[in-house]
This record gives structure tokens, C-alpha cells and sequence, in this order.
């Protein structure tokens, strides 16, 4: 449920909305929304209630503050209350002791200049492709490590947009967090031909 309740959020925004409506009506048949959470101005939006006979009550609820958005998941509640205060004690513990952090954002140049080969450019820019968002620990100062890796120098020609490398980003265990495709920010073309030879006289490089 948690799984499928975090796509939805973040794969079909647009649909969010409808877990929200406090209630409608159908066939001139009032239907209140049994989510309690919605009308108790903590910020929950939905999501979904539930409950089996075999295991109780259930919901899945999701809050946002202050641009920071989580869901709570409880099964086998033994009521309608117990159920949404269990997951506003989720909801709230989440709040106060974590907060999410953007530490790359798309379209951020990574290396100003990497190095060419061979190019009417000396250098050329390398730009992030993509947002990193990480979730920290409020009382945790640990350090978040961002490495970039790629081969250079780049050789000529190089079209806007190609990948290069990659943004490594890990946490302060070491471990992964994030791989972020790094692609070239600008055309570079090839210098001519007397370009080419002056290049490999300059290296010492034969042909």
C-alpha cells in the first residue's frame, strides 16, 4: 500500500486532488469521506481507509508541510480512532525529527570545463540531468558526498546533450544514494585538418 500510494502521489498527480473531497453525493445519497484526518487540520490530503474482519482497520495517509509530504501506513487498528491516531503519531514523528533536501538539481552545470580533444572549444560544460532529493535526519550533521566521474579529456565533435558520466552521490557510510546522468551542455565540433595536425605536433603525437 505504502508502494502504491507513493507512485500515485508522485506518477499521477493530477488524480491526487479527488482524495481530498471531504464528500459527495451519489443518487441523492450524501457519502462522507472516512478519512477523519482531513478535517483535523494537520495537513493530511488523503489518502485511503480500509477494514477486514480478519485484521481490523486500516489506513494510508499522506501530509505535507511545508513543501516536506509523508504517508503513514497502519493495519489492524482496532477502531476508526486508533487508526488515524496512530498514523498522525507516524505522520508527526516523521515531521519533527526528518526533513527532505535537494543536494543536485537538473540542469546544474557539475564542471564548468572539462577538457576536449581535438575541439574548436578547449572545454566544454557538463550539466546534471536530474533532481536529488534526500531524506535526512534533523539531528544528523553528517556530510552527503558528490563525486563526478567521467573519462576526459571529451573528444571532438561532441553534440549538446550527450552523456558523459555520472554524479556519484553517497551518504556519509559511503553507501549510494544516487546515480545522476551527466551530459555535455554545448555543441563542440572538431577543429579542421591543419587544426588536427598543430594538436598531435603540440602532444608530440604521431599520426
Amino acid at each position: 500500500m505504502f508502494t502504491l500510494a507513493s507512485r500515485l502521489i508522485r506518477d499521477f498527480p493530477e488524480y491526487y486532488h479527488y482524495f481530498s473531497i471531504p464528500e459527495f453525493t451519489f443518487s441523492n445519497i450524501r457519502q462522507y469521506n472516512r478519512n477523519g484526518l482531513l478535517r483535523a487540520g494537520v495537513g493530511v490530503d488523503g489518502l485511503k481507509t480500509g477494514h477486514i474482519d480478519d485484521s481490523g482497520y486500516h489506513i494510508v495517509a499522506s501530509a505535507q508541510r511545508d513543501g516536506q509530504r509523508y504517508v503513514a501506513v497502519v493495519f489492524g487498528a482496532e477502531s476508526f480512532k486508533a487508526r488515524e491516531a496512530e498514523a498522525l503519531a507516524g505522520l508527526n514523528w516523521a515531521f519533527a525529527n526528518f526533513k527532505t533536501e535537494t543536494v543536485l538539481k537538473a540542469g546544474t552545470v557539475v564542471e564548468p570545463a572539462a577538457q576536449t580533444w581535438l575541439g574548436d572549444s578547449e572545454t566544454v560544460p557538463l550539466v546534471a540531468t536530474k533532481d536529488v532529493q534526500i531524506l535526512l535526519n534533523r539531528n544528523d550533521k553528517a556530510a552527503v558526498k558528490a563525486e563526478l566521474v567521467y573519462s576526459a579529456p571529451i573528444a571532438a565533435p561532441i553534440a549538446k546533450g550527450t552523456e558523459i558520466g555520472r554524479v556519484v552521490v553517497s551518504n556519509a557510510a559511503g553507501e549510494v544514494i544516487s546515480l545522476v546522468p551527466v551530459v555535455t551542455g554545448a555543441d563542440v565540433a572538431q577543429v579542421g585538418f591543419l587544426g588536427r595536425v598543430a594538436t598531435y605536433i603540440a602532444h608530440g603525437l604521431g599520426f
